[in-house]
């Protein structure tokens, strides 16, 4: 989740290729090539490999009826079948008989080819039930392949849960990258109900697309109502088009408060918002911190670096439970330092917590504590101490967008959901602390290892808990 932007696709009409194999670069389709020609090039993980239509398995480029589609529950992948019939499968099926493995280079491979079968059966918008059809089948026939700490085993090739991921998922959204602009909308299936994929990768059911006359009434309504329920609604109706237009567009945060200006003074509808795009992680958070804080406290408490925070808790007049869940993200801040871009080490512990959360004299008026605050990402300007906070601003550029409660745990989650809704990329000193909340409690998607900091503390974590 480094990057600065998510992308979002839009669901399309699904239109068939025939079986693809690999060919010579020099028949790389070019930029704007049409896709009725004989070949299409489909970036692999790694760099763009050119594919081209098989004339033996040849099947029609122009769209299909979805009702043609193969059914789900028929959908039947044969791996060998396939690779066999693949110029380059007769020597993946050499090396796994004489390895009993399969290499990082081969299973790219084998991913490309079955991302191309699916493409070609299905459609380049398959179905999740398909997606984990093909993924089923890869393991199935490369078992050294299954992930034995999953659930299904397949999930680092494709899982639905919690936003789309996996090997499979990111070869099918390389492939759509060459479709062109008039290939990427798609009806769905019914009346007034569509697709659409987030920025994750996640599918949700949508109301009908609004047309441009009534996205300028419910932005209008969003603007000027006085009834809260209203905007929330007015918000939600609008969601789909929000979205497409943040992720698109990609506008400036001050553009973004301009066009929909009730995100400063209902913050909480960056919580609605993620709800929609990712509505099985949506509560991860206020579900999970009470545990968890306790168990990285206990954390701190057997290691010489926490001995001060650990101390600073335990010297607290009281100990309530939102000290407890304070103290517990400063405890992440501590034990998850990043380090900057410019190879000068570790960033230090003020500069890290400065793009998270500042604290500030309860009399102090807001407009002084903004001038402290260099950062422009989201982060929390908190009025009072670390022992009675009383006032709580999720802060955006020159903006303190009042929270209503003082609850830090739920402060702590309209902050990390804003730079989803926002499509902001984390600051880089609070990188790795936002990378934790995203991995190890909402449980999203990561491209790319996770740093050792936090596989460590995870395992303690988990097994505090035992």
């Amino acid at each position: 989740m480094s990057s600065s932007h998510h992308k979002t696709s839009f669901m399309v009409n699904p239109s068939p290729l025939s079986s693809i194999k690999i060919v010579p670069e020099s028949n790389s389709a070019m930029p704007g090539t049409s896709l009725s020609s004989s070949s299409v090039l489909l970036p692999s993980c790694s760099s763009d490999v050119p594919l081209q239509m098989s004339s033996s398995h040849h099947r029609t480029s122009s769209m299909v009826n979805p009702s043609s589609l193969p059914s789900d529950k028929k959908l039947d992948f044969d791996m060998k079948k396939i690779l066999e019939g693949h110029n380059r499968g007769a020597s993946i099926l050499e090396e796994y008989d004489r390895l009993r493995l399969i290499s990082p280079t081969t299973r790219k491979q084998v991913i490309s080819i079955m991302a191309a079968e699916l493409v070609a059966v299905c459609g380049y918008y398959p179905t999740m039930q398909q997606k984990h059809a093909v993924a089923k089948a890869i393991i199935s026939f490369f078992p050294e392949l299954k992930d034995p700490t999953g659930e299904t085993g397949y999930e680092h090739i494709y899982c639905s849960k919690g936003g789309q991921s996996g090997y499979l998922f990111d070869k099918l959204k390389n492939i759509r990258r060459n479709l062109p602009d008039s290939a990427r909308m798609k009806s769905g299936k019914g009346k007034g109900k569509g697709k659409v994929s987030t920025s994750k990768g996640t599918t949700k059911r949508l109301e009908a697309v609004l047309t441009s006359e009534e996205m300028k009434e419910a932005e209008a309504l969003c603007r000027n109502s006085t009834d809260k329920n209203t905007v929330r609604a007015a918000m939600a109706k609008c969601s789909t088009s929000r979205h497409a237009w943040i992720q698109d567009q990609k506008p400036f945060m001050k553009d973004i408060l301009q066009r929909y200006p009730r995100y400063r003074d209902m913050p909480d509808l960056v919580q609605q918002d993620f709800q929609e795009i990712y509505p099985d992680a949506s509560d991860s958070l206020l579900k999970k911190w009470d545990g968890h804080a306790m168990a990285l406290l206990a954390y701190a408490s057997t290691c010489r670096e926490g001995k001060e925070i650990n101390d600073e808790y335990h010297a607290l007049l009281k100990t309530r439970q939102e000290h407890t869940q304070l103290f517990g993200f400063l405890v992440l801040m501590k034990f998850l330092p990043s380090y900057n871009t410019k190879g000068k080490g570790r960033v230090s512990q003020a500069d890290m917590e400065h793009c998270i959360v500042h604290f500030h004299d309860v009399h102090r008026p807001v407009t002084e504590c903004l001038k402290d605050t260099a950062t422009r990402r989201p982060s929390l300007l908190v009025k009072g101490t670390k022992n009675n906070v009383e006032e709580i601003f999720l802060q955006i550029e020159e903006y303190a967008c009042p929270l209503h409660t003082p609850n830090i745990v739920n402060a702590f989650d309209i902050l990390f959901k804003s730079y989803y809704v926002y499509n902001l990329a984390y600051p880089v000193p609070a990188s790795i602390f936002y990378l934790y909340l995203q991995t190890q409690i909402f449980g999203l998607h990561h491209d790319g290892k996770l740093p050792p900091a936090i596989r460590e503390i995870a395992s303690a974590v988990n097994a505090a808990k035992k």
